[in-house]
């Protein structure tokens, strides 16, 4: 259970910190900075909203779903695993899916650090995220 809930703590502060060195680059600010982290605070919130129905009955669609989904499973699984017995198959299936999400966010994030460092001005639209991801290649 110990080793479990550090490695998700691991996964999730290594999630979490891409996803906010990429907002970090993208912006100019700290009032634009607050804007665009609310997208990557949501599944925080979420997971913080959803906390008591999991506490309440574990076994749900609802606590399984936030427990597997890799934005939500930091805070989830370590909880849902306290609660249940979970078979040893399903952290290590969720530890791989979140491992590999934050592979792919440290990719991303790197992409997106590399070229939005270098601008200055208005913030990136989506499309234009696009770009700088295909761009810094």
């Amino acid at each position: 259970m110990v080793f479990g809930a550090i490695v998700f703590f691991v996964l999730g502060y290594l999630l979490y910190s891409a996803c906010f060195a990429a907002v970090g680059a993208m912006v100019n600010s700290d009032q634009e900075a607050q804007q665009a982290s609310i997208p990557v605070m949501l599944p925080l919130i979420l997971s913080a909203v959803f906390m008591q129905a999991t506490i309440a009955n574990p076994e749900t669609t609802l606590a399984k779903f936030t427990a597997w989904f890799p934005l939500t499973a930091p805070i989830m699984m370590p909880m849902r695993m306290s609660l249940v017995s979970t078979p040893p198959l399903e952290v290590g299936l969720v530890i791989l899916g979140t491992a590999l999400t934050v592979a792919l966010v440290i990719w991303l994030a790197a992409r997106v650090y590399r070229v939005g460092l270098l601008m200055y001005g208005k913030r990136p639209s989506v499309a234009e995220l696009g770009r700088w991801i295909r761009q810094a290649g």
